[in-house]
């Protein structure tokens, strides 16, 4: 009997733990990544992006940095924190889509509304962002790699 009882509040402490987490779900996840952006938290903002997003954000930084000689630094973290968007407080989020390790979240923020797309990886509710082919190409940036975050 003692054992069950010490099984059940083990699994309530680590059921507590889980909730405490801030990308336990994916609108935690999202408010959290918002948070640092807002806070200027570059590496912290970075972390919680999903590892794709930063491959080619990383790679979308390398060609503009080259093509600019320089001029536009090297550093993909800062292109995050350069969307003035996410400076909006957030009125709603809602999940509208989920399946197994996806989520499609309807963000409004200062009126307007996106749609913010997560994944789930071993580290927790990622935030995915798929850089247009074109921008990624060198063709038209319209919206540029700051716009590229869909979100408030």
């Amino acid at each position: 009997m003692r054992s069950i009882f010490r099984l059940l509040l083990l699994g309530a402490v680590l059921a507590a733990a889980g909730c405490n987490q801030p990308d336990a779900d994916p609108e935690r996840a999202f408010r959290h990544f918002v948070d640092r952006v807002q806070r200027r938290d570059a590496q912290g903002a970075w972390n919680l992006l999903a590892p794709a997003t930063q491959e080619q954000f990383t790679e979308l930084v390398r060609q503009r940095s080259r093509a600019s000689g320089g001029a536009i630094p090297d550093d993909p973290q800062q292109v995050i924190l350069g969307n003035a968007q996410l400076a909006r407080p957030i009125e709603t989020i809602e999940v509208v889509e989920s399946s197994g390790d996806r989520a499609v979240l309807r963000v409004v923020s200062g009126g307007a509304e996106d749609r913010v797309t997560l994944v789930r990886t071993a580290e927790g509710w990622r935030v995915l962002v798929d850089v247009p082919p074109e921008v990624l190409s060198g063709g038209s940036a319209a919206g540029g790699a700051a716009g590229a975050v869909d979100a408030p």
